[in-house]
């Protein structure tokens, strides 16, 4: 029902950030409520060759603040997995992503911890027949910011049951900002759009990317 495999940091318990973990070689299928893999904080961390499957409402892998209480997770490398059927449209009809993200606060009530998302690496994955869209990033607060480096990525059929909602990224707030690198992905299927909200401060780079023109 839950979260099928979670590292929870909680900065207003006073303990202190998860480090140096490894997710590796695990089967996820069938979560009903929550995600399959998500980092509440953290940092180095190393999720490897898992297959999450069949995710019915959240994310295959999120990377989240549990009510603004965790930081950003930093160092962060996500490669080899297979994602299939991850990321619907939720109770609320919110998309979530295969691949969510929800930007953290600074300041917690025991002191100022990373609120941006630093060395991110999502490569050499499989997101297969996903729902709704590859990737969310969210913010429910403000002054936000996200660094990703997605890359070597193969991406396909992410919009087989939500037409209207054939987006390889979407930013959901305007408060977003900082930069993504999206480099050497291939992508299958029909994708509308990249970026859907009014988002200004938000810089993505493109490199390489087959098809070219899915910005």
């Amino acid at each position: 029902g839950d979260d099928a495999l979670a590292v929870f940091s909680s900065c207003e318990r006073k303990v202190n950030l998860s480090e140096d973990i490894q997710i590796r070689n695990n089967t996820v299928i069938g979560v009903y409520w929550a995600s399959g893999i998500t980092i509440w904080g953290a940092k180095d961390l190393d999720i490897t060759n898992n297959l999450v499957a069949d995710i019915a409402l959240h994310t295959g892998i999120g990377l989240n603040s549990w009510g603004y209480e965790s930081p950003a997770p930093e160092n962060l490398w996500i490669r080899n997995n297979r994602i299939e059927r991850c990321g619907n449209v939720n109770e609320g009809n919110q998309d979530n992503g295969a691949f969510g993200l929800t930007p953290a606060k600074a300041k917690y009530t025991h002191g100022t911890y990373n609120n941006i998302y630093k060395n991110i690496f999502c490569e050499n994955n499989e997101f297969i027949d996903n729902p709704s869209v590859f990737m969310r990033i969210s913010s429910q607060s403000g002054a936000d910011e996200v660094f990703l480096n997605i890359r070597y990525n193969y991406i396909r059929n992410t919009c087989l049951a939500f037409p209207e909602r054939r987006r390889v990224i979407d930013y959901r707030t305007s408060s977003v900002k900082g930069k993504d690198i999206f480099s050497y992905n291939v992508l299958e299927g029909e994708y509308e759009k990249f970026k859907t909200s009014n988002t200004s401060d938000m810089t993505d780079v493109l490199v390489g990317n087959v098809p070219d023109n899915w910005n």
